[in-house]
């Protein structure tokens, strides 16, 4: 269902998930685990997806669980909902939709990439649900590394050829989101996620 705007000059985003009818239950739904970060908008918090069963009545989480980060746009903290509220340098809807874009530009998403999964609304607030990467950020990884040195000491250092596999990943990344015309005008080590085996 696409989102209704009065203003027609701005990004729109899709709504993935049409309106429920009351007496009938989804096929899955998120389960909260915890609260990772805040952010200007709102925060991420990670959830888990939770499936109907064969009973029609229970939910659970599949194995292994299908963890993901979704990020809460609060909705009033937004000139574009609030005008009382003074335009920030981050356009969220405008990061949203990207995001739709860049997840549609190739089948199943761009494997390094974060993928968008589904865009969801409320009366407050917009939920941007992403898979969540289980290793961390970049930033992490490469302040807890330690590679040996000629001496055979630690130094505080990511090995080469683990190095080499990350740049080209994000190298290759970057280049999807060229191709698709798109610039990260925010490339910073915290905004580099890695798997939970940190090998993407």
């Amino acid at each position: 269902t696409p989102a209704q705007y009065v203003r027609t000059d701005h990004a729109k985003y899709l709504i993935t998930q049409p309106p429920l009818q009351v007496t009938m239950l989804p096929p899955y739904k998120y389960q909260k685990v915890k609260k990772l970060l805040d952010c200007i908008y709102g925060n991420v918090t990670m959830y888990v997806r939770v499936y109907l069963q064969p009973d029609g009545v229970t939910f659970a989480a599949r194995h292994p669980p299908d963890y993901f980060a979704v990020k809460k746009i609060v909705k009033q903290r937004m000139n574009f909902y609030n005008s009382l509220v003074p335009p920030l340098s981050e356009d969220a809807l405008m990061e949203l939709s990207i995001q739709q874009f860049l997840a549609g530009a190739i089948e199943g998403g761009h494997p390094f990439v974060c993928k968008l999964e589904e865009c969801c609304e409320d009366e407050g607030n917009i939920y941007a649900i992403m898979e969540a990467l289980q290793g961390g950020d970049a930033f992490e990884f490469c302040t807890t590394s330690r590679c040996p040195t000629s001496t055979g000491a630690l130094a505080a250092a990511i090995p080469e050829e683990k190095a080499r596999v990350l740049y080209t990943q994000i190298v290759l990344g970057l280049k999807h989101m060229f191709d698709c015309k798109v610039s990260h005008c925010d490339l910073t080590l915290e905004n580099v996620m890695l798997s939970g085996d940190q090998n993407r």
